[in-house]
C-alpha cells in the first residue's frame, strides 16, 4: 500500500544546481519523513536533473517547465497542481531549512486547524555585511495583511489554492507576487497560525550583487555544516539576529509598498542578481 505523504515540498530552481543540492540536502535532514519533494526547472538548461538524481531517493520528483516563464510563479503553480499531498511548503533553491521544519509545520496545523502556517525566519544581507533581518514574528501576535513571510517560512493547505488565490506572474503584478499571494490569503480570511520556531533561513541572491553569476554556496554549506555538527546553534542565532535590529542594521520583513508599474519589482531584482533570465527564485 502507497502511503501518501504528509506534506510536499516544493524547490523551484533555475540554473543554480550547487545552491538546489544544498537546499535538497536541508529537506532529507527533516525529521518528518513523510514528504515529497518537487524540484520544478524555470526552463534548465544546466546540470540541475542530474543533480536531483543524482539523490537516489524515490521522495524526489523533477520536472523541467517547457520554458523560462519568469520568476517561481510558474513552478509553483504546476506543483500545487501535482502535488500528491494536502499540504504545500516552499523552499527556496538558494535557502536553507532547519531538520525540524516540516515536523514543526505540520504540528502548528494541528494543534490550531490552520490552513496556512508560518515559521520564524533569519534573513541574511550580504556576506561581512552584518545585516539581518527576522520574519514570522508579529507586532499583533497573528499574521495581518501588512505583515510579509518569504514563501520558505510559509506553507499552506492545497485547498486553498484556486480560492482566489494563485501565484501571479510578477511581470503583471505592482507587488512581489510572494508578498501578493500571503495577502491573497489573509484578505479571504483563511487561517493562520505560527511555529514560532526559528527553522528557515534565507539568503536572498537579490542583495548578492551578480549572485547568478558567480553562484556561490559558500553560506549555504556552512550553515548545513553548524546543523549537522552543532545540536542546536538557534539561540545564538536568534540572539545575534535580534542584536543586528537592535543596532539598526536589519532587513525589514513588512509587506512591500506598491511598484511604481507592474514588473518593476522583479526587474530590479534581476539586475541586482546578474541573471541571464526572468527567473528570480528569491524575490
Amino acid at each position: 500500500m502507497v502511503t501518501r505523504p504528509a506534506i510536499t515540498v516544493v524547490i523551484p530552481t533555475y540554473n543554480w544546481s550547487a545552491a538546489l543540492r544544498c537546499a535538497i540536502r536541508s529537506v532529507l535532514l527533516q525529521t518528518e519523513p513523510n514528504f515529497e519533494i518537487m524540484v520544478v526547472g524555470d526552463g534548465c538548461t544546466d546540470d540541475s536533473a542530474d543533480v536531483v538524481a543524482s539523490f537516489g531517493d524515490s521522495r524526489i520528483r523533477w520536472h523541467n517547465l517547457d520554458r523560462n516563464y519568469g520568476s517561481q510563479w510558474a513552478a509553483n503553480n504546476y506543483a500545487i497542481e501535482h502535488a500528491a499531498s494536502d499540504w504545500i511548503a516552499y523552499l527556496g533553491h538558494d535557502d536553507i531549512w532547519y531538520p525540524t521544519h516540516l515536523e514543526a509545520i505540520l504540528r502548528a496545523a494541528r494543534e490550531h486547524d490552520a490552513e496556512v502556517v508560518t515559521s520564524v525566519m533569519a534573513l541574511y544581507g550580504p556576506p561581512e555585511s552584518g545585516v539581518r533581518g527576522i520574519a514570522g514574528l508579529f507586532a499583533s501576535g497573528s499574521y495581518s495583511a501588512g505583515d510579509f513571510v518569504p514563501p520558505s517560512a510559509f506553507a499552506h493547505k492545497r485547498s486553498i489554492y484556486g480560492d482566489g488565490i494563485k501565484w501571479q506572474d510578477p511581470a503583471s503584478v505592482t507587488v512581489p507576487m510572494d508578498a501578493l499571494f500571503m495577502n491573497q490569503a489573509a484578505m479571504a480570511a483563511k487561517r493562520f497560525a505560527s511555529t514560532r520556531e526559528l527553522t528557515s533561513f534565507k539568503f536572498n541572491a537579490a542583495w548578492r550583487r551578480d549572485s547568478y553569476k558567480i553562484k556561490s554556496t559558500d553560506e549555504q554549506q556552512r550553515l548545513l555544516e553548524r546543523i549537522q555538527s552543532q545540536p542546536d546553534f538557534r539561540s545564538r542565532e536568534f540572539i545575534d539576529t535580534m542584536d543586528s535590529v537592535v543596532k539598526g542594521k536589519f532587513l525589514k520583513s513588512e509587506m512591500p509598498t506598491q511598484s511604481v508599474e507592474p514588473g518593476s519589482a522583479v526587474r530590479l531584482n534581476r539586475r541586482n542578481k546578474g541573471s541571464d533570465s526572468r527567473f528570480a527564485a528569491s524575490e
